[in-house]
């Protein structure tokens, strides 16, 4: 029986006391009965062990935004090398309700072998199962890579930045990875219990006052070693409908790992500030991500470029395609 967030206040769990709840319930690479995590396609299970990615992107994305995916795949996206570590781009899917916008999915991942859809409706509300899904994921096929970046389809993702970033705050002489959860921090946020709004939520789904610090969901970074925490925290939840914001949940599972959100003032950067410093030598101030509806406009006219990112040589590798009917 897995724990309910209705019952569970806004506290931190002691470390040996969360994962003694956890293994009780689910195995760290099992799949709980109440937890969809099949893919109905996604490349190759060994893809990860094949590419040994560094950092891996995974891209949230609605079935019928094509153009963005493929303004990603047209800049920073894909499978880089960027300051000497090899950085591979996917995204996730749910199914659409129009079986011709299915259709033409499955082409596109025969076509790019770069998407992985999971085995729920795609919508708004599932936001969270979404996340659940790419959690399940990258814990299971892609347990190598040091980090992972979430990213929405219509932000403009800077890795160079972000791998800067990372090197000069986050190395340890010992180069272990801490347990990082990084992103734009919202703080004392509290539920919406406006019944007309779509972040409502009952009093009833979670009794807290204040949600817990949550990184905004446009864009946040998890190392490896939370990524596996607070995909076990996520297993042992179940969900209430209405369903949490998919940013809120992740800060609610980290809470219960004992994962403190981290703060970045990079994960804020305007459209403008970006395309301005992006030629600039100090790679480090830049922004790493910028959260614009203008993202495929932008990119479709050539204004910006795949070398201004890495700074270095590109090179695509090709993706095969797993699927599962």
């Amino acid at each position: 029986k897995t724990s309910s967030i209705a019952q569970i206040k806004p506290r931190r769990l002691k470390h040996k006391k969360l994962y003694s709840m956890i293994y009780s319930l689910v195995l760290p690479h099992s799949i709980p009965q109440t937890r969809s995590e099949e893919y109905l396609f996604m490349p190759s299970i060994h893809v990860c062990q094949r590419a040994k990615p560094y950092l891996i992107i995974l891209v949230t994305t609605a079935p019928h935004n094509r153009k963005a995916r493929q303004a990603i795949r047209d800049t920073w996206g894909g499978e880089i090398q960027v300051r000497g570590h090899r950085v591979m781009t996917l995204f996730i899917v749910g199914q659409p309700s129009d079986p011709v916008i299915g259709k033409e999915l499955i082409e596109e991942s025969k076509e790019r072998g770069d998407l992985i859809q999971g085995r729920f409706i795609d919508s708004y509300g599932n936001l969270t199962l979404k996340t659940l899904s790419m959690l399940g994921w990258a814990r299971r096929f892609c347990p190598q890579a040091h980090y992972l970046a979430k990213v929405d389809d219509d932000v403009l993702f800077n890795p160079s930045a972000l791998l800067q970033y990372l090197n000069l705050s986050f190395k340890t002489e010992e180069n272990d990875l801490t347990e990082l959860y990084l992103g734009r921090v919202h703080m004392q946020v509290a539920p919406d219990h406006n019944p007309a709004s779509k972040h409502f939520m009952s009093e009833t789904a979670y009794t807290g006052m204040v949600f817990p610090d949550y990184c905004s969901g446009t864009a946040y970074v998890l190392s490896q070693p939370a990524l596996l925490k607070l995909s076990l925290a996520a297993d042992a939840i179940s969900l209430p409908r209405p369903l949490y914001p998919e940013d809120v949940f992740v800060g609610i599972c980290a809470h219960m790992a004992g994962i403190t959100p981290t703060h970045s003032p990079l994960f804020s950067g305007s459209l403008y500030i970006f395309t301005f410093f992006l030629r600039t030598d100090a790679s480090y101030m830049l922004p790493v991500l910028s959260h614009s509806e203008s993202l495929i406009w932008l990119m479709s006219n050539d204004t910006l470029h795949k070398s201004h990112y890495t700074r270095g040589g590109t090179r695509r590798l090709p993706l095969r395609t797993h699927t599962h009917t």
